[in-house]
């Protein structure tokens, strides 16, 4: 499981220096394996080879004679690029990736149980304003999904 927020700096390269207790569980987990794609709201999402292959598994086996479907594909499998934890336990972000999402320098590493999503700094703050007043305006029911949920 993957939790927690972490605020990184990329290098000059686009490398992301991934932080020691995520990079123990990347190794443990997938080796190492990594995989990085694009995701709708504006950043990448990070998952290990298996978690991976298991919404692989899921997209390939969705009808492709549906244009949104096909649209799906195109974007999480389309920009599915596969990356490593080098020997100092970074990963490069290819440029595409890092260009579609706007990272730049600062960037923030979010835990979402089975993945990481990969956010702009400024794109973060931004979702998490946008996410508070959202709920705030929608009264925050939580009698649908999270009603078994005790918090």
């Amino acid at each position: 499981m993957f939790r927690g927020i972490y605020h990184i700096t990329l290098d000059t390269k686009g490398r992301l220096s991934v932080p020691a207790k995520v990079r123990a569980q990347f190794e443990a987990e997938s080796a190492g394996g990594l995989i990085l794609t694009a995701e709708l709201e504006g950043q990448l999402l990070l998952y290990t080879l298996p978690e991976w292959e298991k919404v692989e598994e899921k997209l390939v086996n969705l009808p492709s004679f549906d244009p949104q479907i096909r649209r799906l594909k195109r974007l999480y499998m389309g920009n599915a690029a596969e990356c490593e934890l080098d020997s100092t336990g970074r990963i490069l972000i290819p440029p595409p990736l890092r260009q579609r999402v706007g990272l730049d320098k600062k960037v923030v590493l979010s835990g979402m149980g089975n993945k990481f999503e990969l956010w702009a700094q400024e794109a973060w703050d931004a979702i998490n304003v946008q996410d508070a007043d959202e709920l705030r305006a929608d009264g925050l029911d939580l009698t649908g999904a999270l009603e078994t949920l005790a918090l």
